[in-house]
């Protein structure tokens, strides 16, 4: 079983308050505990695959100035037995006042973001980016062209990402666009060598085409997303507990066997188990898919038509499975960024090919896997607790 969602909610918790340009010192009389300051009542975190930013929630006793010293952007560290589980930024605070029974209930919720989601706040305008990344281009098209020329040069996903997470930060320099977004980031987190986990062997197949086209506003995963289809690749918050860091990670799905025996796994005592739940159904199914590779010489409708007349020397790009008899025609149709410049390990069209496979091998198998649901009880006795189990880890 893949942990896609973990949610916890559970005891023994330290939380700490940082201003937003203060990573070193917590903010006096905004730090949380079972032995000191008390007034903490509940708390919860959330991530999950496919979500760049994962979610935290805190409930407090609003004694003293508590509600006037949290602010919006303050950093917010959480702590289960001393491991650092999850780092967030506040966004949102919440005082709530009401009678019961003749006494008066007060309550002051917290709630945010994890740091990593930050990065989904990372806005540039690309009407404002001549003179940015290109030596003074004057031009907004020939930036386009400077950039999609970098990127053509990077071999890994790595290097895409930092290429054009430098861009953005660049960009956000020369013109003040959401600079504070990635100083928080990096004051908390350190360079992006430290927050994105990636893997060095994911290779680029093919070559980058441009990826600005038709957008004058832009966020940093929107453009990311272009790049490495959410169909293929993971992408999601973590926290390494130990670099006490979050961290965002982009994988390749588990599409086989040997993928998800890669997978770390943690192996649960069946007496923290409470409850559990399998499903199997056939709600969500598809039958047909194909992976079109933008700026192919033949546009995707084309080739669409090409392939279902079965034209002499067209290549079939689609991919079918036998679930197409039951459940007739459910596509799973994905686009991503490149062009043929003949640099490429594998040619444009075996590249859509073989993601169209990869679709296939997992996506066409979604009605007979089983999906469900553990939970856990987080206690236990000094010395037997349960160990922390990330996001991602097979179990």
């Amino acid at each position: 079983m893949n942990s896609k969602n973990i949610f916890y909610n559970r005891p023994q918790p330290r939380v700490e308050f940082y201003a937003k340009d203060n990573p070193y010192a917590a903010i006096q009389g905004l730090n949380f505990n079972l032995t000191g300051n008390t007034s903490l009542l509940a708390y919860s975190f959330t991530n999950q695959i496919g979500n760049t930013e994962g979610s935290f929630s805190l409930t407090f006793h609003p004694i003293g100035d508590i509600f006037s010293k949290i602010e919006k952007l303050q950093i917010v560290k959480i702590y289960e037995k001393e491991v650092l589980v999850f780092v967030g930024v506040v966004r949102t605070k919440q005082y709530t006042a009401s009678m019961s029974g003749g006494s008066l209930n007060r309550v002051l919720k917290v709630s945010g973001h994890s740091l990593i989601g930050l990065i989904n706040r990372f806005y540039i305008s690309l009407d404002l980016t001549a003179c940015v990344l290109t030596d003074k281009l004057q031009t907004q098209s020939a930036l386009k062209n400077r950039f999609t020329s970098d990127l053509s040069k990077k071999d890994t996903m790595r290097e895409v990402l930092e290429a054009v997470w430098t861009g953005f930060k660049n960009i956000a320099k020369s013109y003040e666009q959401t600079p504070e977004v990635w100083e928080i980031l990096e004051d908390f987190s350190g360079s992006s060598d430290r927050f994105f986990d990636i893997s060095d062997s994911l290779k680029l197949g093919y070559p980058l085409g441009s990826v600005f086209n038709e957008y004058s506003t832009l966020d940093f995963f929107s453009l990311i997303n272009r790049l490495i289809p959410t169909e293929l690749y993971e992408k999601y918050a973590y926290i390494d507990t130990i670099e006490g860091n979050m961290r965002l990670r982009i994988r390749e799905v588990p599409f086989g066997a040997s993928s998800w025996a890669g997978l770390k796994k943690s192996v649960i005592n069946p007496l923290f188990v409470k409850s559990v739940s399998l499903t199997e159904t056939d709600n969500e199914v598809y039958t047909v898919f194909n992976a079109y590779l933008n700026g192919y010489p033949l546009e995707e409708q084309r080739l669409q038509v090409l392939n279902a007349q079965k034209i002499k020397g067209s290549t079939e790009t689609k991919v079918y499975t036998d679930g197409f008899k039951t459940y007739g025609y459910r596509p799973l149709f994905i686009s991503f960024y490149g062009y043929d410049s003949g640099k490429a390990n594998i040619t444009p069209v075996e590249s859509m090919i073989d993601a169209g496979n990869k679709l296939k091998s997992y996506y066409g198998r979604l009605q007979d896997m089983l999906k469900g649901s553990l939970l856990l009880s987080a206690g236990g006795e000094p010395g037997e607790e349960m160990e922390f189990i990330n996001v991602g880890e097979r179990i």
